[in-house]
C-alpha cells in the first residue's frame, strides 16, 4: 500500500516504510506490479511443486 505526504514543497510516497520522491512513481508504480507478479509466479510454482508431488505418489506420469 502507498501513502502520499506533502512535506514543504515537494511530494513523497511511501513504499513498504520507504519514502521516494514524487518523480520516482512510476517506477514506483511499475515495481508495485513487479512484486505482485512475482508473488503469483511463487503461489504458482508451489501449487505446481504440491501437484507433482501428488502425481509422484500416485505413480502418474506426465
Amino acid at each position: 500500500m502507498t501513502h502520499i505526504s506533502k512535506n514543504e514543497k515537494n511530494y513523497f510516497i511511501e513504499w513498504k516504510g520507504k519514502w521516494f520522491h514524487k518523480e520516482a512513481s512510476k517506477e514506483l508504480e511499475l515495481l508495485n506490479s513487479l512484486t505482485k507478479l512475482s508473488d503469483k509466479i511463487s503461489d504458482l510454482q508451489e501449487k505446481i511443486s504440491k501437484l507433482d508431488t501428488r502425481m509422484k505418489n500416485s505413480n502418474i506420469t506426465t
